[in-house]
Order: C-alpha cells, then sequence, then structure tokens
C-alpha cells in the first residue's frame, strides 16, 4: 500500500485520496514541520501550499531532512507559481 502524505489546509484532497485505497496522512501546513524532523516515511508526498515560495522551501526542508520521496506541488494560477 501507498504511504501518501497530504500537506493542505483543505482536507478533501486527502480524503479523496484516501478513497481509492491509500494509506493517506493528513496534515495542515502548521504540523508539517514537526513531520519533517520525525523518523516517519512516505512513498509520496503532496503539497499544497499558499504561495510558490513556500512550496520550494518546504521541499528543500523535506531534501534537508533525508525525506527523498517524489514531491507533487499542487500549483494555483496565482502570481508566482510559474516560477519555481
Amino acid at each position: 500500500m501507498t504511504r501518501i502524505v497530504v500537506v493542505s489546509r483543505n482536507a478533501a484532497m486527502a480524503m479523496g485520496l484516501a478513497a481509492t485505497d491509500h494509506d493517506v496522512l493528513d496534515l495542515r501546513p502548521d504540523a508539517f514541520g514537526a513531520w519533517i524532523v520525525g523518523p516517519e516515511a512516505a512513498d509520496v508526498l503532496v503539497l499544497d501550499l499558499d504561495s510558490p515560495q513556500l512550496a520550494c522551501a518546504a521541499v528543500h526542508n523535506l531534501r534537508a531532512h533525508g525525506k527523498l520521496a517524489p514531491v507533487l506541488l499542487v500549483s494555483s494560477r496565482r502570481t508566482g507559481w510559474d516560477e519555481p
């Protein structure tokens, strides 16, 4: 079973993925930092963060802590998302 960690302010994405029989951990952005430094692993991370700067910082932080799973960034049409 694939372990997916979803970081979002909205639980809908995690709920949708959980319906596909994946093992889903639903985290709010304020709990993400504690997860990064912990021992728990993921097969895939889905980051739905407010800005491209936060998303890039989160990926750098993940890699710095040895979390090497693929990351899917959820973007929007707002300014700046075409740059990361």
